[in-house]
């Protein structure tokens, strides 16, 4: 049988949508042939959507009102609206903010060391911004060192396990920071090895059933990872974290649902919503505003 790995990082190609591995998250030369597929789709499975959580109107450290209980809820993806706006984001120039104006506000850092992860279809290139910011303000901070992330490999999460053990043998705890998918991996290298992580912070990760809550079915799809059990990885990773955690939503995310960030079994000011599109979750400077509080807290 052929090692899906083999194809990357020259393209990863899932359905109509071809995503070049040099860059993140999306390209959007498929865009039209996507809508037009995700609009079929969601007229066959329209009936069956409902929320994984009900609405709420929560801000930065306030509490999200989540009332009932995962088990009792139903996932669902983004909307067709939602999704759209993600590429137009992607279209338009981004606005990067100057590290040092966003530094000069942050609470210093004690020196520790900080694992960031990266986001499905990205290596450290992407979190190369967040990573500059978190040196600035004084941490010690490192990239994974695995290339592209392609998902529950077993190839990356053995790696990320040697990455972490190395790391705090040579520094103690590490915190451990997690864009999209990459905090599904911080949630399992918490469960995993917890006299090893200090803290998890992830920015709009899929905790519960993350297949039904990307905003492209991936159930099709899930034999492209044939050497891990990934019901069983999936059920893992949305058990509660023996370590401190902060677990950032946006209601405007077009490509994971919202509420399938919340973790359910923390205080309410640990849920934090943020404003702002899934694909620029790396240059939010209100994401990097929160990493420093949240980092400086432990």
């Amino acid at each position: 049988m052929v090692s899906f790995q083999r194809f990357i990082p020259t393209s990863l190609k899932v359905g109509a949508l071809v995503i070049t591995a040099r860059t993140c998250p999306l390209w959007l030369s498929e865009m039209p042939t996507l809508v037009r597929y995700e609009l079929t789709f969601r007229n066959k499975v329209d009936s069956q959507r409902t929320n994984l959580y009900p609405h709420h109107h929560s801000t930065h450290g306030s509490d999200p009102a989540m009332t009932s209980s995962s088990s009792d809820l139903r996932s669902r993806r983004p909307s067709l609206r939602l999704t759209v706006a993600e590429a137009v984001a992607l279209i338009r120039p981004a606005t990067r903010f100057p590290l040092d104006q966003i530094a000069a506000k942050a609470p210093k850092g004690d020196g520790h060391a900080v694992l960031v992860l990266p986001a499905l279809i990205c290596g450290d290139r992407y979190t190369a911004h967040v990573r500059d910011f978190l040196t600035i303000i004084g941490y010690s901070v490192h990239g994974w060192n695995l290339g592209i992330n392609i998902g529950p490999t077993k190839r990356l999460l053995d790696g990320a396990t040697d990455r972490l053990i190395d790391l705090s043998d040579e520094h103690g705890p590490v915190s451990i920071i997690g864009f999209s998918m990459g905090g599904m991996f911080a949630r399992w290298l918490a469960l995993r090895m917890p006299d090893r992580v200090r803290q998890v912070i992830t920015i709009c990760s899929p905790i519960h059933e993350p297949a039904r809550n990307f905003w492209l079915p991936l159930h099709p799809f899930l034999g492209l990872w044939p050497d891990v059990d990934l019901h069983k990885l999936i059920e893992e990773v949305a058990q509660p974290i023996p370590v401190g955690g902060t677990f950032l939503f946006s209601r405007d995310d077009g490509l994971v649902n919202y509420a399938a960030c919340w973790d359910a079994s923390v205080p309410p000011e640990d849920n934090i919503e943020i404003t702002g599109r899934h694909v620029l979750i790396a240059q939010n400077p209100q994401v990097m505003t929160i990493l420093a509080e949240r980092l400086a807290r432990h």
